[in-house]
């Protein structure tokens, strides 16, 4: 079976070498009020000097991955595509 799916929300603290958290907000409708999930994400490539673990916490994205298990960490989401949103878009890029 074949995952795909897709993540928007702002990059957390790294987990190890290889993941970090994505901070996704959701509304609870009955309480009318939003809760922050934390997902890990691993970029494809699992290479820690990647641009993914270079962007700088805060930052807004789009990943498009899939869903995976990874050795002690657990379910994660695997980044197979990522768009960096914002106003510092151009600055990350360069750095």
């Amino acid at each position: 079976m074949i995952s795909d799916v897709f993540l928007t929300g702002r990059l957390s603290e790294p987990v190890s070498a290889t993941v970090r958290l994505v901070e996704i907000e959701r509304m609870i409708p009955e309480q009318g009020k939003f809760v922050i999930d934390k997902i890990p994400v691993l970029y494809w490539s699992k290479e820690p000097r990647s641009r993914f673990m270079k962007l700088t916490t805060g930052s807004l994205v789009v990943i498009r991955g899939r869903i995976q298990i990874e050795g002690a960490i657990g379910l994660v989401i695997v980044a197979e595509q990522l768009a960096i949103l914002g106003q510092n878009r151009l600055n990350e890029l360069r750095g």
